[in-house]
């Protein structure tokens, strides 16, 4: 068996008196693609921050490839919480896509996915803008480059986005409700995309509620509930035979 590329241990992350990881386990290995579902408020978006690096750790360790991420052990049982510029080298190498697309408005999508290649990996601009028309043309927006997101529809804006965090070449892409946003008739164009992705070997963190995607791509999913995973497995074992009531009334919900 391959060794995990992603390593999470006992992670732990409270907001004021509120515990919402409350010791969270996983391991990913190159090329899964790991489903995570659950209700609103029981931790899936924060587990993906905590990866990321945006959210900081409270207890618990994060670990890309033998290198921490947001807290490193240190001598003596202490640990160190790492500086902006550290976590933004690890934000390079793990792509993230938000629910809300997050693009600059007064860019263009070319500049959008352009901007981090010059700010972080420091290319030069008609460098970072060559690399950006040829990801946006792989991802079907080749005619689009010149457009703000104001011109764009919502399914277009998230490809910006997904072609802003690809642009990168992530080791990990973590999605937090890629589809939530959308229109139902956007949404097919946005699964298309990550469909890609899972062909050509990336390795993906999905918080979503698109069932039939993680049946059919997915090779993990993950149930949490109140800050903890409380069942995982291949998705279509878990799907068709839920172990607790928690999960079978949130499948009942998702059903419809």
């Amino acid at each position: 068996m391959k060794a995990p590329i992603l390593t999470i241990d006992n992670l732990v992350k409270s907001y004021g008196p509120t515990r919402v990881l409350n010791g969270v386990s996983l391991e990913v290995r190159s090329g899964d693609v790991v489903g995570i579902i659950g209700r609103s408020g029981c931790g899936k978006s924060s587990l993906l921050r905590c990866i990321n690096g945006l959210e900081k750790i409270d207890d618990g360790s994060v670990n890309l490839r033998g290198e921490f991420i947001g807290r490193v052990p240190q001598e003596q049982g202490r640990w160190r919480y790492q500086s902006e510029r550290e976590l933004t080298q690890f934000r390079a190498r793990i792509g993230f896509v938000f629910q809300q697309f997050n693009l600059w408005a007064n860019k263009t999508a070319l500049d959008n996915v352009a901007l981090p290649l010059v700010r972080v990996q420091k290319k030069s601009w008609a460098e970072a803008r060559q690399s950006a028309a040829d990801m946006l043309t792989k991802l079907g927006l080749g005619t689009k480059t010149g457009s703000y997101p104001s011109e764009l529809s919502g399914g277009q804006q998230q490809r910006v986005s997904i072609a802003r965090a690809l642009v990168m070449k992530p080791e990990l892409m973590l999605l937090d409700e890629p589809t939530s946003a959308l229109d139902p008739e956007l949404v097919r164009e946005v699964l298309a995309v990550l469909q890609d992705l899972v062909a050509d070997g990336m390795t993906m963190i999905c918080v979503t509620h698109e069932m039939g995607f993680i049946r059919n791509f997915g090779n993990h999913l993950i149930f949490m509930d109140k800050g903890k995973i409380v069942e995982a497995g291949p998705p279509k074992d878990v799907m068709s035979a839920p172990k607790t009531e928690q999960l079978q009334s949130l499948l009942g919900m998702m059903a419809h």
